[in-house]
Order: C-alpha cells, then structure tokens, then sequence
C-alpha cells in the first residue's frame, strides 16, 4: 500500500496565519513567517475550492515549493518548469533587488510579484533602512506605504 502523498506549505509573511475549514476538519495556524505544516495532498486538493484558501496560496502568502503539486492544484501552468505565476522572494533577493539590481530590472520583477511579496518587500526596506528613491515611489505606487517615511519616523521615534 502506496503511503498518503503530503505537501508541505510554508508561510511567507510576517504574520500570522490561519485556515479554518470546519467541513474538512482542519483547522492550522502558521505562526510566523517560515513556519512549515504537511497537509495530505487529497485534503488539500479539496481546501482549494475554498475561495480564501485558494487565495492565500495565490497571492504568496501561503507557499507550496513543489512545482509538481503546484501544477496540479492549477496554480501554476502545466507546461511551467519554473513558478510563473506565485514568485515568492526570499530576504537574500529582497536585498539584492532593493540594493544592486538596476531600477528598470526591479521594475519588471516587481510587476510579477504579488501585493503581499510587495509589502515584504518594503517591510524588509524599512527594517534595513535602504534607502532608494525611485524604487520607494514605485513601491508607494503597490502599496500605498511610503517607505522613506516610515524609515524616517522610525529615526524620530528612536531620538525621543
């Protein structure tokens, strides 16, 4: 007998996380950002006709790694031999896009991303003060959240 296929899922904010799915009997808190949780793949495969639940898979929030089982819950295409549609930056390409990378390539790596990556993203700015001007304005422009603001009330507070 072939044992249950499991799937782990990652969370991939600063946040805390929840799926409460009483008809499926599941019921998980990710605590923090890179808690992890295996789920079988049937149940899983099921959760996904959950509107929310779909949702926090395909805006990054919640993350699977395999590629394979990402095809086959239709979050990624068929075809894909990388992940097209849910990229989910880590803190190592946050500070190389926030740092090295030119603006025009920032710019278009950013419009695939989703608005959760993108407030990880700023959250990681403000954390680290960088400071970058253009990429702050496009960041403002996704987000809402003017980042050298925050920086800068960051410092005030401190003084006080």
């Amino acid at each position: 007998m072939e044992g249950k296929k499991m799937v782990e899922i990652v969370n991939m904010i600063n946040a805390q996380v929840s799926i409460v799915l009483k008809e499926f009997h599941f019921d998980h808190t990710w605590r923090k950002k890179g808690d992890k949780y295996k789920i079988d793949f049937d149940l899983l495969q099921q959760m996904m006709y959950d509107n929310g639940t779909r949702t926090m898979f395909e805006d990054g929030t919640l993350y699977i790694q395999d590629l394979e089982v990402k095809k086959e819950l239709d979050l990624e295409p068929q075809d894909a031999e990388e992940p097209q549609n849910i990229i989910v930056l880590d803190d190592s390409q946050i500070k190389r896009y926030m740092t090295v990378m030119p603006y025009h390539e920032f710019k278009a790596n950013m419009d695939k991303v989703s608005n959760e990556q993108c407030m990880a993203v700023v959250q990681y700015a403000i954390n680290n003060k960088i400071l970058d001007v253009e990429k702050f304005k496009y960041l403002k422009e996704r987000t809402g959240v003017d980042a050298l603001k925050s920086i800068q009330m960051n410092e005030d507070a401190k003084e006080e």
